[in-house]
């Protein structure tokens, strides 16, 4: 089975349907990745540290939804594939995915590196850093977290050699 990316998208709710308090649903299809971290951007310096392996022990479970409701929680704990979260201003899809993230990484054992959270302004990036972080510490900053522009740019400037 190949590996998968975890792909996140945020897209805004027009305001007749932000009161919905449905559930969000995985999409179907998973998304193939490589199975090693990728290269390193042509003349820019390394600024991902080298991947953190944890020993092949049993692993306590960590408990990522003690903070969140239920449609939230089931959400976080959703592992099969990608997911995309629909839901209005201040309902806590930035919560939701930082704690997804935190539990692919500590307790479904997913390499960071193979994580990618995607958003649509900086400032949303950047609080969804911060909240990664104080979840994880120092491995969040192996998870590949921009917006769709920062990210397009990243990987044009990596595949450059090849168009």
């Amino acid at each position: 089975m190949p590996e998968q990316f975890e792909l996140f998208s945020l897209t805004p709710v027009a305001a007749s349907t932000a009161a919905s308090t449905a559930a969000p649903a995985p999409i179907a299809a998973p998304i193939a990745a490589p199975s090693t971290p990728p290269a390193p951007i042509a003349g820019a310096p390394d600024a991902r540290p080298a991947p953190i392996t944890k020993p092949p022990v049993p692993h306590a479970r960590v408990d990522v939804t003690s903070s969140l409701n239920a449609p939230q929680a089931e959400a976080a704990l959703t592992t099969n594939g990608p997911l995309i979260v629909f839901a209005g201003a201040g309902s806590g899809k930035t919560r939701v995915i930082t704690h997804r993230i935190a539990n692919l990484v500590e307790n479904e054992r997913v390499p960071p590196w193979k994580i990618l959270a995607v958003t649509f302004t900086n400032k949303a990036a950047g609080e969804m850093k911060e909240r990664v972080e104080k979840l994880l510490g120092p491995v969040a900053s192996q998870c590949t977290i921009g917006t769709f522009h920062s990210i397009g740019v990243r990987i044009l400037r990596r595949e450059i050699g090849h168009l």
